[in-house]
């Protein structure tokens, strides 16, 4: 007689259940109801969005087709206001109960849908009004994890509001999307003056002391400069009414969250250009480099970032001192041990980039260290998922180019590489090869 879990039965039957479609969510079944062949897919969306267990990644990816591909149907019809609202709330649920990677793409695909709304309404906008200004009341009133997604965003707010600001006839009040704005600047100011002043810490890693040229190069991030914009935000409230297009225009003039990370990318090559000296400009831009891999609010640029760590490493394996290899070693790998799960690709090529270097120098206790730290980076397993919607099956894409960066590192030196041709083995013994 088979074996059954009574434990197993129970768990399974609680996921069973029969899902009827909400009734919230008519507006949206009514609007494509001329459109036969696309209701079966929005029936199957919306069952999904009624289930008590949602899978959030597929509401998400299914609720920007519907947004961005469709509002010209949501545009026109006589609920489309009643959509467009539908819309907003299935992305601000995610980003309330979804896994993190889930939230950021709900919030994405949100300012990305209230940008389309109020460029492509067009003459309909009006109708959008009410709707719009109740998306902007909502965002800054999201606890402060949840809201610095929406400054993070690659979607800026400052866009948004520029939008706004050029539409005609005009919004019928600006207050909703004033608060969102000094909300998103008040996000942006005091986050980065929770952060080291860039200039006091990168004076003292470089060892480089204070020059006057430093001045200069850190200005636009420099916790003076920010502090500046931070009581210039709160004197604006003071000044200008909160429904008031003049405060619009004012807070657009401060600087943003994105212009900040776009100073912090640009820095690493002012830094090597600062200098006459090839050694030292090197060695700053790879110092800074490394503050940027380690400030989480820069995480749009940390890919960048990387590969510019890879092109700079190559030169200062090269020609910096056998105890300041090692010490780049340790660093670099403390950084890619961080952020393989997100770069896994980009890892692998900086690793590999590096043991290049590293095995040029015909140091066995140098090629040692590195090879313990390549080990201790991990391996990258096929991690086989299940077949998706294309029939294709899911797997880790890095898993191949994590077996070929091994290979390629071994090859430099087989004598020198058994313990990392052992590794090797064992790992394709125990979890195999997914070609």
């Amino acid at each position: 007689m088979p074996f059954k879990s009574r434990a197993l039965e129970v768990n399974l039957a609680s996921y069973h259940v029969e899902v009827s479609i909400d009734p919230r969510y008519l507006p949206l079944q009514e609007a494509m109801s001329r459109y036969y062949g696309l209701m079966e897919g929005v029936n199957v969306f919306l069952t999904e969005l009624s289930h008590p267990y949602k899978n959030w990644k597929f509401i998400v990816q299914e609720c920007r087709k519907y947004a961005l591909d469709y509002f010209y149907i949501f545009q026109k019809h006589a609920r489309g206001p009643e959509v467009v609202s539908l819309i907003i709330d299935v992305f601000l649920s995610a980003v309330a109960e979804a896994a993190p990677d889930v939230r950021a793409d709900a919030v994405d695909n949100l300012l990305l849908f209230l940008q389309k709304t109020v460029k492509d309404a067009g003459p309909d906008l009006p109708r959008f009004y009410p709707v719009l200004e109740a998306a902007f009341d909502r965002i800054p009133q999201l606890p402060p994890d949840h809201f610095e997604l929406f400054a993070r965003s690659f979607y800026s707010t400052k866009r948004l509001a520029e939008l706004c600001l050029l539409v005609s006839p005009p919004l019928s009040t600006f207050s909703a999307l004033n608060r969102l704005v000094y909300r998103y600047h008040q996000y942006t100011y005091t986050y980065w003056l929770s952060q080291d002043d860039p200039m006091t810490w990168f004076e003292t890693e470089a060892e480089a002391g204070h020059l006057p040229i430093f001045d200069e190069i850190f200005a636009e991030i420099s916790h003076p400069k920010i502090s500046g914009c931070k009581n210039r935000l709160d004197s604006l409230l003071e000044t200008e009414a909160v429904e008031s297009i003049a405060l619009l225009e004012n807070l657009l003039a401060l600087p943003t969250y994105g212009q900040i990370v776009e100073t912090y990318k640009t820095l690493p090559m002012t830094l090597w250009k600062s200098s006459e000296n090839i050694t030292r400009r090197n060695h700053w831009k790879v110092v800074f480099l490394f503050h940027i891999m380690n400030v989480s609010g820069l995480s749009l640029i940390h890919e960048d970032a990387l590969r510019e760590i890879n092109r700079t490493l190559s030169w200062l394996i090269d020609n910096e001192s056998h105890r300041n290899i090692m010490l780049l070693i340790q660093k670099t790998f403390s950084i890619l041990k961080t952020r393989t799960r997100e770069f896994p690709v980009t890892a692998l090529n900086c690793a590999l980039n590096m043991g290049k270097g590293v095995y040029k120098t015909d140091e066995s206790d140098l090629v040692n260290f590195f090879i313990d730290s390549v080990i201790d980076l991990g391996f990258q397993t096929p991690m086989l998922g299940g077949v998706g919607n294309d029939w294709q099956i899911h797997a880790n894409s890095a898993h191949i180019q994590n077996i070929r960066t091994w290979m390629e590192l071994i090859e430099l030196s087989p004598k020198w590489s058994t313990r990392l041709l052992s590794c090797l083995i064992i790992h394709l013994c125990l979890e195999g090869v997914f070609m």
